[in-house]
Formats: C-alpha cells, sequence, structure tokens
C-alpha cells in the first residue's frame, strides 16, 4: 500500500474497549480519552488531507464475544474518527481482536472496517509505503515464533520501521516481570526504528518502542506516564513527538500519613479524577476512623479509593497488599496471603514465596488469558 503527501501519523496503543467486564466506567473514559483528549490535541496542528491515524491492535478487550454496547460505542468512536481523519485509520490486529488464538482470518475489526472506505485492516504483514520514502512493515498479532522471526527476517531489506503487535524479549511487561518470549531484540536491530502495541507499558530500549497503551488500566500501570505519539513524516528523516495523556484518571498509591500531613488542596490535587491506594501500617491501623477520613475528603473528586493494610515486614508484602487487578472479581493476592499466614514457613521462605507470587501474577496478567 503506497500514500503519498502525507504529513503527519498519529500512532495510538491498545485501546481495549470493553475492559473491566464492560464496564460503563470504563468506556466513558476511553471514550473521552479518543473523542475529547485525542482530537483536541490532534487540533492543535492537523491537516485533514494529509494526516492519518494509526492503531497498534487489540481495539476490542475480548476476543470471543463483543458486548452489543461496547460495539454500538465502538462504531460511534470509530465514525467520528473517520470522519477526522479523512486520509485514513490503518489499525494491525491484536491477539485480543482474533478468535483464534493462531490464526487471524476471523476477527473483531472487520466491523470496524465496514464503517468507512477510509478504515483500513491488516490481517497479514503488508508494507505500508509513505512518501515513496518511509517503508513501515505493518505487522499484526502472529503466534507463531516461528513464522513472526522469519517474517521480520524476510523485510529487512525493504523496510526501514516496523508497527507491530507482538512481544519482544528483552523488554517489560511491567515494572516487576521481563519479557522471556518472543522476537530477540536483536533481530530487529536493522531496522531504524519498531513501534510496538501488545505490551501495556510504555517503554524503550535501543530502536524498540513500546509506545503502552494510552491511558493506564490497571495498577500494573502505577508511575507509567500514558499517551500517544505523533510521526512526522514529510521529510526524509522521521521526527517523533510523545503527547502525554493528561485527561484520564491514573492509578496512584500513597502512604496515610503522608497524606494526613498535607493540606486539603494538595490532596485535591493528587486524588482528583484518580483510582487511590491507601496503605496503612497495620499498627495504626485501629487509630484510624475510616469513617472520618472519607468524610473530611468527600468534597474531593475521585474514581474510587481503597485501603490497604501493611506490616513492616517487607516490601514484596506492602506491593501485594495493592498488586490485583480489579476486574478479576476476588482478590487473588489476599488469597495468597491468607494462605501464606496459614503456614509455618520461615519468614525468608515467605518473602521469598511473594516476590515469586508477584512474578507470576503480573506475567499472567500481561498474557491477558483471563481474557
Amino acid at each position: 500500500m503506497n500514500l503519498t503527501n502525507i504529513r503527519k501519523i498519529t500512532l495510538v496503543g491498545d485501546l481495549h474497549l470493553g475492559i473491566r467486564n464492560n464496564s460503563v466506567e470504563w468506556m466513558n473514559i476511553q471514550r473521552d480519552f479518543l473523542l475529547d483528549f485525542l482530537l483536541t490535541k490532534v487540533d492543535e496542528d492537523f491537516d485533514e488531507n494529509r494526516d492519518i491515524l494509526i492503531l497498534e491492535g487489540d481495539i476490542f478487550h475480548s476476543r470471543e464475544s463483543i458486548n452489543v454496547r461496547i460495539q454500538n460505542e465502538a462504531f460511534d468512536i470509530f465514525k467520528q474518527l473517520a470522519k477526522k481523519f479523512k486520509r485514513g485509520i490503518y489499525i494491525i490486529i491484536g491477539n485480543h481482536d482474533v478468535y483464534y488464538k493462531d490464526k487471524n482470518e476471523i476477527h473483531s475489526l472487520k466491523s470496524l472496517s465496514y464503517l468507512a472506505d477510509n478504515i483500513h485492516v491488516f490481517e497479514s504483514p503488508e508494507i505500508l509505503t509513505i512518501n515513496h520514502s518511509h517503508n513501515f512493515l505493518m505487522l499484526p498479532w502472529i503466534e507463531d515464533m516461528t513464522v513472526l522471526s522469519n517474517t521480520v527476517n524476510d523485510y529487512r531489506n525493504l523496510c526501514q520501521y516496523i508497527i507491530c503487535h507482538a512481544d519482544i524479549k528483552g523488554l517489560k511487561f511491567n515494572k516487576w516481570t521481563h519479557v522471556e518470549h518472543g522476537i530477540e531484540i536483536d533481530a530487529l536491530n536493522t531496522y531504524k526504528r519498531v513501534y510496538g502495541g501488545h505490551i501495556h507499558h510504555r517503554q524503550e530500549r535501543d530502536n524498540v518502542l513500546y509506545t503502552g497503551t494510552p491511558y493506564q488500566m490497571d495498577r500494573g500501570d502505577i508511575g507509567n506516564i500514558k499517551g500517544f505519539y505523533q510521526l512526522e513524516v514529510d521529510s526524509p528523516v522521521l521526527v517523533e513527538t510523545f503527547i502525554e495523556n493528561t485527561q484520564s484518571p491514573t492509578f496512584v498509591k500513597f502512604d496515610i500519613m503522608n497524606i494526613l500531613e498535607l493540606p486539603i488542596s494538595e490532596i485535591y490535587k493528587k486524588f482528583n479524577n484518580n483510582f487511590i491506594d491507601i496503605m496503612i501500617n497495620i499498627n495504626f491501623a485501629n487509630k484510624l476512623s475510616v469513617t472520618r477520613f472519607l468524610e473530611e475528603i468527600s468534597s474531593i473528586p475521585h474514581r474510587k479509593i481503597e485501603f490497604f493494610t501493611y506490616t513492616d515486614q517487607t516490601e514484596a508484602d506492602a506491593e501485594m497488599n495493592s498488586d490485583f487487578n480489579p476486574e478479576d472479581g476476588f482478590n487473588i493476592s489476599d488469597i495468597f496471603k491468607m494462605y501464606l499466614k496459614s503456614k509455618e514457613y520461615s519468614q525468608d521462605v515467605k518473602m521469598n514465596l511473594a516476590k515469586k507470587f508477584i512474578e507470576i501474577h503480573q506475567f499472567v496478567k500481561s498474557q491477558n488469558t483471563y481474557a
């Protein structure tokens, strides 16, 4: 596919429409980002005849079935996006978009491609040539690692860039867990730049950039700044700019002792529109009136506040107190802690087991096997 007279690419990572069991709140968060924040930022310097939008896959969260309300919301969103980006929206298929894990023929993005002639979905690897000078390998999800590696190798003399949805070894799922399966990062060193979806943690190593999800989606995103990228492609040298998402809520964690020392105005800044975890030392928990505390901050707009107790034993224990995904429907970390407390293990053994549990739990979540 060849595109000419293109000025700028707006590049956005995984959307996962329908997360949190098709939560209305989360659909509104995602909609607000796409139709308010994203378009407002794009409008600061936009040419409707020369600018395009590229999405890196996992448009929907569920690979097996799409909730009707979520689908209708998605249709409305993409109709508006297609009207805005007249030169085209280009989407690579992610693993959450395909019904079968090992093939891409049946996927949820076909419906989006029928909405408008300028929405294009890449089901298989294809070269997207921009202005006769920038060749992008549009690389959708490929389950088979051998096929994926061979594909990357086959295009290395044909393309300078890759936009993919894939695991790349040597990078991280999150601040705890490294990617141990996927493309060898050295296999990508002939490309000028590799832009990756699939991994939600925004990060960069060598020539590889995982753009990350455009908004935080769970506690694993704490501290990871989200947003989207713009690539200027109207000259021989590609220019890359990151636009931080300053609108969507974030996940934040505070110790109660630090919060109690702040004036209301400062608490407002930290709590406003966010999902908040408050850590309380077990020795102080009985002295704190949670009801009174909530009354004092009732005027501060926030998404949700959850309280967790911890001891002074280990940092791993403190992490586990808040390391679970609300979407799970049950707190698997609490279950594990209860099990651990029931065992007469030494403190060192408990600490090592806790660290290993966090590592495995984060890896399983990053694989999205619960979807």
